[in-house]
């Protein structure tokens, strides 16, 4: 089983998301494309996730995502509660009022199971929690089986060539729990006080993620600079 993921460049400051103005002209892509996997991984959480919060993270991922997750979002103020995600229910008794994220790896490392996609899932979906996936690459993905996204899992961040993509999934209910994704369902300040759901709907995921890829890219410049026409 193979996902479809557009060959696209790595973004430019010029180009980096489509944002609103494409989501309202129905031109959304289907992934976002970023330099490499750790800073895809980066865009993926902080677009649910922010100071005081926490997300419930598989153990068994790959240890640069590990370490990623461990020192640079914990000093954000992003609490990391990792668990053993051979028992499933660790996801649901990790979690509390401030949980954001469920977060797992297609294919634990180093041993190469199969992440328990359902059982997370089923967890997700009644809790309100989203669960993002990890995969290093299409055949990483194609080890669980089945297509994550058509599943329910919010987001896909798996490595493709010349750098690594995002994919939101349209399949998470966000308004079933929307005190569990405040970045969503409430005016967002960083974006004019939009209310992603209310904008986007089923993808107020990707919406947000496309917004604050064109806002990174646009704080690529450094003062005095513009963009050429």
């Amino acid at each position: 089983m193979s996902l479809s993921i557009p060959s696209l460049p790595v973004p430019s400051a010029s180009q980096a998301a489509i944002g609103i103005a494409a989501f309202a002209a129905g031109t959304v892509p289907p992934a976002l494309v970023l330099p490499n996997r750790i800073e895809a991984i980066g865009l993926a959480i902080r677009a649910l996730a922010g100071f005081g919060d926490n997300i419930v993270a598989a153990v068994d991922i790959d240890p640069a995502v590990h370490a990623f997750l461990a020192e640079t979002l914990e000093t954000e103020g992003i609490e990391i509660r990792f668990i053993d995600p051979a028992t499933p229910d660790c996801f649901a008794r990790n979690s509390d009022a401030q949980t954001r994220v469920y977060f797992g790896q297609a294919l634990s490392y180093p041993k190469r199971r199969a992440f328990p996609l359902a059982e997370a899932l089923a967890h997700s979906r009644r809790l309100g929690i989203p669960l993002i996936l990890n995969a290093g690459d299409e055949g990483e993905i194609g080890g669980l089986g089945v297509d994550p996204l058509k599943l329910g899992v919010a987001g896909l961040v798996t490595a493709i060539e010349g750098g690594a993509a995002i994919l939101a999934g349209t399949r998470f209910d966000w308004s079933h729990r929307p005190a569990r994704s405040p970045m969503l369902n409430r005016p967002d300040l960083d974006h004019e006080g939009r209310v992603w759901t209310e904008i986007a709907g089923e993808d107020a995921y990707g919406a947000r993620l496309r917004a604050m890829l064109e806002r990174r890219g646009a704080s690529m410049l450094g003062a005095g600079n513009t963009l050429a026409a």
